[in-house]
């Protein structure tokens, strides 16, 4: 699967906020889109996610171009966002913030526990992570905790949708921290 977005222009009335951008991500990869405030990298992502349009160019999912109007839109092509701001809990375990809004339950509609540790076990596995899901977000550094549980539930998410597609991250470098603190049991 190949995304791209070719020749992509947006203003904001007078105000050129991209012009003649082109992005290209293929299958399986993990992009951080990096730059300075104000350089447009917001803006496109909003694009691709379906919060904005752009006023010229295109986005192709394995080269048929595609319209995305809404986030809903985005999310149903395998496209899923991860806002700037991320909002976790601090007093829930990693794994239960990995499913906030997407719980798993048993037939009884309770909280199916075991099923999610199991499956957020099974990501961490894929990556090599040495981490247990079962830690409190509290109990992580704040450069580990954003960078990592970004990453985690965006991979989640997306292994939970129909369409296993793209994974997109605006503004990484708002996540790193380069303070060298330690966080138990954080590899």
């Amino acid at each position: 699967m190949t995304l791209e977005m070719k020749g992509i222009y947006k203003s904001f009335g007078a105000n050129d906020v991209l012009r003649d951008v082109s992005f290209t991500l293929n299958g399986g990869e993990i992009c951080a889109l990096l730059g300075e405030n104000g350089a447009g990298k917001s803006t496109l992502m909003n694009i691709l996610g379906g919060v904005h349009h752009a006023d010229q160019g295109q986005i192709l999912l394995d080269g048929k171009r595609v319209a995305f109007q809404t986030p809903a839109d985005s999310l149903k092509h395998g496209i899923a966002f991860i806002h700037q701001e991320l909002n976790l809990v601090n007093d829930l375990a990693i794994y239960e913030n990995m499913f906030i809004g997407h719980e798993l339950r048993k037939k009884n509609r309770f909280l199916d526990s075991a099923a999610m540790i199991a499956k957020t076990n099974e990501v961490f596995k894929k990556m090599d992570l040495d981490l247990d899901p079962r830690i409190m977000v509290r109990g992580l550094i704040d450069s580990h905790r954003n960078l990592a549980l970004c990453i985690f539930i965006s991979i989640l998410h997306i292994i939970r949708q129909k369409n296993k597609k793209r994974i997109e991250k605006s503004d990484m470098k708002s996540y790193i921290n380069d303070k060298n603190e330690k966080s138990e049991r954080f590899p």
